[in-house]
């Protein structure tokens, strides 16, 4: 791998074992399935409760899909992230409701959450996101391998904290793909590598 690729932090992928190239492949910045939409997910969070969460979703072909972003109230980080995460299973849910031969990875940066939603009875420090995380963990088993959740740095995720930090400050809500010209703005990339 090349110097500055972020790993994703899976234990099968952790080893230090070079993945099968016919399931991934790798970009600049993590690694692509290339059977899957990626989805980068992130939050942000102040100690006023406000938050804003940002996700965007790219297809099989790593071209850029849809970006949705919103503001809400969150009692902690750990709160906002799950915030994110139950927001981007929801959408995902109703995506699935036309169209169910679509496969997605979603990327987070939290690695509580994800461990919290991907192993059962894992330890969630914060009690006012365990509802949240329970209908995450449920949405995602109840799904299988259709849905999977793993780990990323949170350099990997430079489009989606974008957004979470321009939803917290300014209650920018996006729930589509905005014209070229914002999306040029928001510095979200039109196409990731998977090839």
């Amino acid at each position: 791998m090349a110097t500055g690729e972020v790993l994703v932090t899976d234990q099968e992928q952790v080893s230090g074992e070079e993945l099968v190239p016919t399931q991934y492949t790798t970009s600049d910045r993590v690694l692509i399935p290339i059977d899957r939409w990626v989805v980068l997910v992130d939050a942000s969070w102040e100690q006023s409760k406000k938050t804003g969460w940002g996700a965007v979703f790219y297809n099989k072909e790593g071209t850029l899909a849809d970006i949705r972003c919103e503001q809400g109230v969150a009692e902690d980080p750990l709160h906002a992230e799950a915030i994110a995460l139950l927001s981007t299973l929801q959408e995902i849910e109703q995506r699935m409701s036309t169209d169910e031969s679509q496969r997605y990875i979603i990327f987070s940066d939290c690695q509580v959450l994800v461990k919290a939603v991907t192993t059962a009875n894992a330890d969630i420090p914060s009690w006012k996101a365990t509802k949240t995380i329970a209908k995450c963990t449920r949405l995602v088993h109840q799904w299988g391998d259709i849905v999977r959740v793993k780990h990323v740095l949170r350099t990997a995720l430079a489009e989606p904290h974008g957004l979470a930090n321009k939803a917290r400050r300014t209650g920018m809500t996006l729930h589509n793909l905005p014209h070229a010209m914002i999306r040029q703005r928001l510095k979200i990339r039109n196409k990731i590598d998977t090839e």
